[in-house]
């Protein structure tokens, strides 16, 4: 199966991100630190980089930030549930699943919290989705293909 979400993502623009952290009750600390990067972008295109590597069973994601590497994922396999840290750093039950070549969806359920996100490419786009469970507030994020 051909991975089109294999490979290295330049972050393009982010809409709704702040009612959608309010919805999902996101700690100050990410919420700034996210805010932060969506200004950045606007003047340094290459400020926020995704690197995915995928294999049939495990998705890497490697963040970078102005270049430097500040988190690294780790094989995340998929289909398997997993107590962890959510993307905000939350302690949350976190599931990835490779729905197609194209589209990936995680989901997050932690305490007063819950998330699915959706990963979908179309040729050198990728929107990326975050839909906080049961208000349905959402953020969309595209990125364009390094």
């Amino acid at each position: 199966m051909t991975m089109t979400l294999n490979g290295r993502w330049r972050m393009k623009d982010c809409t709704n991100c702040k009612a959608y952290f309010d919805a999902i009750h996101c700690p100050e600390e990410h919420m700034r630190k996210v805010m932060n990067t969506i200004e950045m972008i606007k003047t340094n295109p290459n400020w926020c980089v995704e690197d995915l590597t995928m294999t049939p069973t495990t998705i890497r994601r490697c963040l970078y930030i102005n270049g430097e590497l500040m988190k690294d994922s780790g094989d995340i396999p998929f289909d398997v549930e997993r107590e962890t840290m959510s993307a905000c750093g939350r302690p949350a039950k976190v599931r990835m699943m490779h729905n197609s070549p194209t589209k990936m969806t995680r989901t997050e359920v932690g305490n007063n919290f819950g998330t699915t996100t959706t990963f979908e490419v179309t040729g050198d786009m990728m929107t990326v989705t975050n839909k906080a469970t049961g208000c349905g507030t959402t953020c969309v994020t595209h990125y364009t293909r390094c």
